[in-house]
């Protein structure tokens, strides 16, 4: 009697436990299946993915590493050709949509990168690698309060995240906002005191804060850490020039922006500061040399322009003097007449008139991935626009030539995994 009692519910026990292993089976399964699969596809050489991805078109997870793989390389544009075909296959995997949007963003290519990013968050609306990289996309493209706001975003979903800090506090720094960069540089520095990111981060901030001295700490702090770079280099003798209060505090700036030419002869910013310090000197002629150097390579430089007026005045070339003020009140008032049209837009992305003279303004400067993104968003949303014609002779004529701006280094990072 007592066996029958306890057989009963001991079978049914058993068939319950016997249908609970088959429903997990049924659930759990496909997915180590997958995690194998994909473990197994992470062994796997280039040549070996290439050669799967041809046999199994299908595979969309072979696709994906096999797009990781290009993007390691350094072979960007197939690494986007591979990751469009994963987002084919499966458009709602956030993570293909990220690492599409960081390929066509080291590629300068910023539309495309818009899109495939938004369409991450959309994907997974709290993905804060994706945030963060729509934030470094609109660092890049010079919209620094959206880029902090998707900072921020992005920093409040991944709080330890070191370098999403470093460039919230970037994009502070843009916005003017020095004393809220200064907290999350520190906040980032307290995450990684052995990374120098964020203590040059901080030198900036103390700079941007007038405190010279805790500015020079910092940045020979950085220089200590990792050696010396043409920025931090530039940074600090920026900083003893504010401050020179002699001639051996000129020399050594002077000494400091000599050793950033050798390790970069290509950036403007460090022949403008040596041609102030020869104006300072009253050299004149050797300061219109390197004010004329830095306009070689940044022909906008309104800092080099006005300064090199003065040298030209100084050693009587006045009609030259002339043509060299004209030009910078002409870049004044075009780059007036930019931020007024870049916040136009902000507060009315469909304003295309706006869009259009943002986008001749642009070509005007050489900023041809801004101009390329501002006409492809006029393209999409007025196509029958009546400038957007000659604005697109304009730009492929510029790419044919090779015009093209200096634009600041999207700081992306590894593309998120699975």
């Amino acid at each position: 009697m007592l066996a029958r009692i306890l057989g009963t519910p001991l079978r049914r026990l058993l068939v319950l436990l016997v249908v609970l292993a088959g429903v997990a089976g049924v659930v759990y399964l496909p997915r180590a299946r997958r995690h194998l699969h994909e473990r197994r596809l992470q062994s796997m050489s280039l040549a070996q993915l290439e050669a799967l991805v041809r046999e199994r078109p299908e595979d969309a997870a072979a696709r994906y590493q096999l797009a990781r793989g290009y993007s390691r390389s350094g072979r960007l544009a197939d690494a986007s050709r591979e990751l469009v075909k994963v987002v084919n296959q499966t458009p709602q995997d956030a993570k293909a949509l990220n690492d599409l949007g960081v390929a066509y963003l080291l590629q300068n290519r910023f539309y495309e990168a818009l899109l495939a990013l938004q369409g991450a968050t959309q994907a997974q609306p709290k993905f804060a690698a994706a945030w963060a990289n729509l934030g470094r996309l609109h660092l890049t493209t010079k919209m620094p309060f959206t880029a902090e706001r998707e900072l921020e975003k992005a920093a409040a979903l991944a709080p330890k995240d070191y370098l999403t800090l470093c460039d919230l506090g970037e994009a502070y720094l843009q916005t003017l906002n020095a004393k809220s960069a200064r907290r999350v540089f520190e906040q980032a520095r307290s995450l990684k005191p052995g990374q120098v990111q964020a203590v040059i981060g901080l030198g900036h901030a103390f700079e941007s804060l007038g405190q010279p001295e805790e500015a020079r700490k910092a940045l020979e702090t950085a220089l200590e850490m990792q050696g010396e770079t043409p920025q931090l280099l530039t940074s600090l003798a920026r900083i003893r020039l504010k401050r020179a209060a002699s001639e051996d505090d000129v020399a050594a700036a002077q000494s400091l922006l000599d050793r950033a030419s050798r390790l970069d002869p290509e950036d403007p910013e460090i022949w403008y500061e040596l041609g102030r310090i020869e104006l300072r000197q009253k050299r004149d002629a050797v300061a219109i040399i390197r004010f004329r150097r830095a306009l070689s390579l940044s022909p906008q430089h309104s800092g080099a322009l006005n300064n090199l007026a003065t040298a030209l005045q100084r050693t009587g070339d006045l009609d030259a003097a002339r043509r060299a003020r004209k030009k910078v009140r002409e870049i004044a008032l075009r780059g007036r007449e930019e931020t007024r049209l870049e916040e136009r837009l902000q507060r009315q992305p469909n304003d295309w008139d706006s869009a259009a003279g943002l986008a001749a303004i642009y070509l005007a400067e050489g900023k041809l991935g801004l101009a390329a993104l501002t006409i492809r968003r006029l393209q999409d949303g007025q196509p029958k626009h009546p400038r957007l014609p000659e604005l697109r002779d304009r730009l492929r004529a510029a790419r044919s030539t090779g015009q093209a701006g200096r634009f600041p280094a999207a700081q992306s990072g590894q593309p998120e995994g699975r």
